[in-house]
């Protein structure tokens, strides 16, 4: 309701409208460094999740007396 009264009021855009447009040009402009940024934080996702399966794995070998290769249980 805000922006509508001001949008009347003031012909030139509103201070909202004007952070909306430049954010939409900002996000057209650095649409490759997001999707980078989400590919990054993909990759370190699965990097954490494999890091704590095999620590996961490595003390349950250790608990069983078991030979240190961590590796044949895949």
């Amino acid at each position: 309701m805000v922006l509508f009264y001001t949008a009347q009021l003031a012909p030139e855009r509103s201070e909202g409208a004007k952070r909306r447009v430049k954010l939409n040009d900002l996000s057209h402009t650095y649409r490759n460094t997001a999707k980078i940024s989400k590919s990054r934080l993909f990759v370190t996702k699965v990097t954490l999740i494999c890091t704590v399966r095999l620590a996961h794995q490595r003390s349950e070998c250790d608990k069983h007396g078991a030979k240190k290769d961590y590796f044949s249980h895949r």
